[in-house]
């Protein structure tokens, strides 16, 4: 629907920047925001989207671009 559209192109990209010692403080975060998630008002983005083989500097920077 338009309305489902219009939300997808308006909701927030958040960067999720952690130390790896903190990946339980990671973890709490994202189910923290998972409702929101869910109801596509916003998207979390952390290093867990980078997969073997991606150049993770061009990933880190296109997430960065993209988050409002």
């Amino acid at each position: 629907s338009h309305v489902e559209d219009a939300i997808v192109t308006t909701r927030t990209k958040v960067f999720v920047s952690y130390a790896h010692e903190d990946e339980t403080w990671r973890d709490t975060l994202r189910m923290v925001l998972r409702p929101q998630e869910r109801k596509r008002l916003l998207e979390v983005w952390d290093d867990k989207r980078i997969r073997t083989g991606d150049d993770w500097h061009k990933s880190i920077d296109e997430a960065l671009k993209t988050c409002r």
